[in-house]
């Protein structure tokens, strides 16, 4: 759905990380500092903030916490390149929200769609309610247990995933500019203010 948006193309191509990548292979293989000691440091406290945040059902709570984990995230935006974080933003922004859509989509099925006979009698068949449950837990551990050491590129499934759980909660309106404000999650942080 990401890529189907009209000047996709154009406005990843407008970003200049490929560095003359024409197979989009970039997007996988950018050079960003994942061993750095400092960047993962800071990055594994900002993911198991974002961890507690999710959890977090008290709004009075939150709003406190928000304030504190934006001005770690925008440390973190200080300790890599600018390219850095334009590469890590567009990450979250296209992979960490496919990661929330899977979660978001298993929970309005399971508030909203009967499933067939047939689907319920399929052997690995599960629940919508499990399913999201599944995602949620997974996303939670994940964020809390993994390194960007270790799990590289793929901790922006789980990490851009947390950060749209939390936006739901702050700014429940930031999917309204997804496709016309993109590639940073972050602006819609901005925007709850």
């Amino acid at each position: 759905m990401q890529e189907a948006q009209p000047e996709y193309y154009t406005e990843v191509e407008n970003l200049n990380l490929s560095r003359g990548d024409q197979t989009g292979m970039w997007m996988l293989n950018f050079p960003f500092p994942y061993s750095d000691a400092a960047v993962n440091q800071q990055f594994a406290a900002l993911s198991k903030s974002l961890a507690e945040m999710i959890s977090t059902q008290k709004q009075d709570e939150l709003a406190g916490k928000l304030v504190d984990y934006r001005t770690a995230r925008r440390k973190f935006e200080k300790m890599i390149s600018p390219d850095e974080y334009k590469y890590f933003s567009f990450q979250l922004w296209k992979e960490g929200v496919a990661r929330y859509t899977e979660y978001r989509i298993a929970r309005l099925a399971a508030q909203e769609y009967q499933p067939s006979k047939a689907f319920l009698a399929l052997h690995d068949y599960q629940p919508f309610a499990e399913a999201a449950e599944g995602i949620f837990m997974n996303i939670l551990r994940q964020l809390q247990t993994l390194t960007l050491k270790e799990f590289k590129r793929e901790m922006v499934y789980p990490y851009g995933a947390a950060e749209a759980l939390l936006l739901d909660q702050v700014n429940p309106k930031w999917q309204r500019p997804y496709f016309a404000e993109k590639f940073n999650l972050a602006r819609y942080f901005d925007a709850a203010r």
